[in-house]
């Protein structure tokens, strides 16, 4: 559970994840949250998963190296490199990608096959 970003978890985990009735209502733990979103398992013994690290993980990267996003920019001969580290969000709001903010990743899927380009 340290590897995990608490003010992640509670300002932006538990409140896309879960009603505030659900909340009000269960009275769960953060522990069981979590283990409910397969951020963690199990609950009894909270250990990270991989989708735990990389959605709420302070440093994804220190146990899985190659979990980055590789933003380059095009603009005729110069290329931009930008360096990404942390959770997928922390990295979605380093490039500055459009559907970074949380509100509208259920949007970034759908979107996303019009941001990528293959080689010809």
């Amino acid at each position: 559970m340290n590897d995990l970003d608490r003010i992640s978890i509670e300002n932006a985990f538990v409140p896309k994840a879960f009603s505030p009735d659900v909340l009000k209502v269960n009275g769960r733990n953060d522990e069981e949250r979590l283990a409910s979103g397969r951020m963690i398992a199990p609950p009894n013994e909270p250990t990270p998963t991989v989708l735990g690290l990389l959605v709420l993980g302070k440093s994804p990267q220190e146990y899985l190296p190659s979990a980055e996003i590789e933003f380059v920019c095009h603009n005729g001969v110069e290329i931009t490199q930008v360096p990404t580290r942390g959770s997928i969000f922390a990295q979605l709001q380093t490039v500055n990608f459009p559907y970074a903010d949380f509100k509208k990743m259920s949007m970034f899927h759908s979107h996303f096959s019009s941001y990528s380009t293959s080689a010809p």
